[in-house]
């Protein structure tokens, strides 16, 4: 049975992907927030990746385990 939580992005923020990093930048009042940029390593990328649509907590374990085992993620 598929987890109850679900997760997806934000409309809030924006994300650029720059020489292999992610990076998100909040949106407040139509206008990005550059203190509180994030950066996310690669594991973080490929979950931001995957909820681009809603996706739950089983499906995104596993999307991970997939990469990890293909070589894409370390």
């Amino acid at each position: 049975m598929p987890s109850v939580l679900q997760f997806v992005r934000s409309e809030n923020v924006v994300s650029r992907v720059i020489a292999g990093e992610t990076l998100i930048v909040p949106v407040r009042r139509g206008v990005a927030d550059l203190a509180s940029l994030f950066s996310f390593n690669q594991v973080g990328g490929t979950i931001w990746e995957a909820i681009e649509k809603t996706r739950d907590i089983d499906t995104l374990l596993h999307l991970r385990m997939l990469r990890a085992q293909l070589g894409h993620v370390s």
